[in-house]
């Protein structure tokens, strides 16, 4: 596989998810002009982990590499961005970060101090200071919180798309429903892949290229196997669920109107945001659950069931707790759960 890239080079990228979208979007924008895509599932909603993102943006991070691409990234969707209330790639509502002891205090104001080393704006708030900006919250036992005023929600699928439309623009191109089996490997280099129907299984065909992009999130082990190597990775699923309309919400313009700040409330492992007349609710610290590779649908059950690959049933046992403590953070949905 070669280390660089020319305008002329042939480059694959496996994966059409915001990942594989970024990318291809990036190296049009430098120059490249043979750019392929390839994905198992449709376009652009593939059936990965992008396909379904709750689409947090936070750019606080302890890494400088990383807080600047997190504040990259918001800038380039900032620019593709169409607005308006049907169409957004993104709202900048801002994110809080609740602290309930001093201890998580204490991490907010280390986490206020990469803000400020970053370049992220950010600021340091009171109990009272969530409540304005967030009245819905219980806040009486609050000590504080961090208030990121430019953090963003983004929609996964819009952003994906945005990029790959203009990455087509400039000479992408993306294949749908179109499955890597295999690598080709010649005299030891990467030289192509093996691509068939992901809905038929037919119609095996090779695309050559000269680098190849491996963007199959989720998906990474099962590539990693075609190099003979043990993918130092785990796909671990998480519960989510929504709420009843609330009454907090009913202004909402529709579905997916997202005006109030995203919260996470680490102690817990918790995290919430308006979805339309909804609270979309996630939780992140429950057990472990581990995702084999045999336990990803196929995109041809996906097609025929209209289920994401990536999305299983979820285990109440599991996310009980998020549910029990959201009650207590954020009264108005108690007794308001969908299932």
């Amino acid at each position: 596989m070669a280390h660089g890239y020319t305008s002329s080079s042939k480059i694959l990228i496996i994966g059409s998810g915001v990942v594989g979208a970024a990318i291809a979007d990036e190296l049009t924008q430098r120059g490249a002009r043979d750019v392929t895509v390839v994905d198992q599932g449709p376009l652009y909603e593939t059936g990965g982990s992008s396909s379904h993102a709750p689409g947090f943006v936070f750019q606080i991070n302890p890494s400088k590499a990383m807080s600047e691409l997190a504040q990259r990234t918001l800038n380039k969707l900032d620019e593709l961005d169409p607005g308006g209330e049907d169409n957004w790639l993104l709202k900048r509502v801002g994110g809080i970060e609740l602290a309930y002891t001093d201890d998580q205090m204490r991490e907010l104001k280390r986490r206020h101090g990469f803000a400020q080393a970053w370049g992220v704006a950010s600021e340091l708030i009171s109990a009272d200071g969530v409540r304005q900006l967030w009245p819905g919250v219980d806040v009486a036992d609050l000590i504080g919180a961090l208030h990121t005023p430019t953090d963003a929600v983004v929609h996964s699928v819009r952003a994906v798309t945005a990029q790959a439309e203009r990455a087509i623009e400039h000479g992408a191109v993306f294949h749908g429903h179109t499955q890597v089996v295999d690598l080709v490997v010649e005299d030891g280099a990467v030289t192509g892949v093996q691509v068939v129907d992901a809905l038929t299984g037919d119609h095996q065909r090779t695309i050559a290229a000269d680098i190849i992009v491996a963007a199959g999130g989720i998906w990474g082990p099962t590539i990693g196997k075609w190099l003979g190597k043990n993918m130092p990775m785990q796909p671990i699923e998480h519960g989510f669920g929504f709420s009843h309309p609330l009454e907090e919400f009913r202004d909402a313009a529709n579905d997916e109107s997202c005006n109030f700040p995203m919260i996470r409330h680490q102690g817990a492992g918790v995290y919430f945001r308006q979805q339309g007349k909804s609270l979309a609710i996630g939780a992140y610290e429950h057990k472990p659950l581990e995702v084999r590779q045999d336990q990803l649908g196929s995109a041809a059950e996906a097609h025929a069931s209209g289920v994401q690959p990536s999305v299983h049933e979820l285990t109440w046992e599991d996310y009980e707790p998020t549910w029990q403590e959201i009650q207590r953070v954020f009264p108005p949905g108690s007794g308001s759960w969908l299932g």
